[in-house]
């Protein structure tokens, strides 16, 4: 899951050489099922090279990578953008998860999508030109939740990151309060739509600081 120095340089280099700020999507929905799964985002454009694959280990994980050429990529979705060195670029991101059923028609939406739309504000710098984003989607539960990675330089410890989480709703299990949080309830709008208020804003780093969940 974990990516190499070298794959991060190699699809990441040449754009922020040339000016670009990058957000690196690493989206992922746990489906165990062998139904028909809708998997898709959009964030501010039609991105019409998007590939639904399996990165993780794990092959009940499906994710969405981005397809360069006749090659995908290792890290997720590296969505470039015109960087305003220290100014606050606004983002939607919107997701959208579920699957086909019986009841479902061939040509239409899966009767059960849900579409997520959470507000991002991305602060990258030429210094520090890249951040990351990490969703993951179970679908059993219908929860989600965004991680992200702030590098804590240390001269006792090379290289050190601090999690950042929001869970869509409290769960079972314990976490660490310190660096979780809980989403505010979002608005419900039709289609299933659940808008988030909550503005999460990505950790700018080094492109060798990149780390993703």
């Amino acid at each position: 899951m974990f990516s190499s120095e070298e794959e991060k340089s190699a699809e990441l280099s040449e754009e922020i050489a040339n000016g670009k700020g990058c957000l690196v999507l690493d989206l992922a929905c746990f489906f165990p099922f062998t139904n028909e799964l809708t998997f898709d985002f959009f964030i501010g454009e039609d991105l019409n090279d998007k590939k639904i694959n399996h990165r993780y280990p794990n092959k009940k994980w499906y994710t969405i990578s981005k397809k360069q050429g006749r090659k995908v990529s290792k890290l997720g979705y590296p969505y470039f953008f015109d960087l305003k060195d220290g100014e606050d670029v606004a983002m939607s991101l919107n997701i959208k998860v579920g699957f086909r059923t019986e009841e479902d028609e061939t040509d239409t939406e899966p009767k059960n999508t849900i579409h997520f739309t959470l507000p991002l504000s991305v602060n990258v710098t030429k210094d520090n030109p890249v951040c990351g984003l990490t969703f993951k989607f179970f679908i059993e539960d219908e929860d989600c939740h965004f991680e992200l990675y702030s590098h804590q330089p240390d001269e006792t410890v090379e290289g050190c990151w601090t999690p950042h989480i929001w869970y869509s709703k409290v769960t079972d299990t314990d976490y660490d309060k310190s660096s979780c949080t809980i989403l505010s309830k979002p608005e419900k709008l039709e289609n299933k739509v659940l808008l988030y208020k909550d503005v999460i804003e990505p950790f700018a780093c080094k492109i060798d600081e990149l780390l993703l969940g």
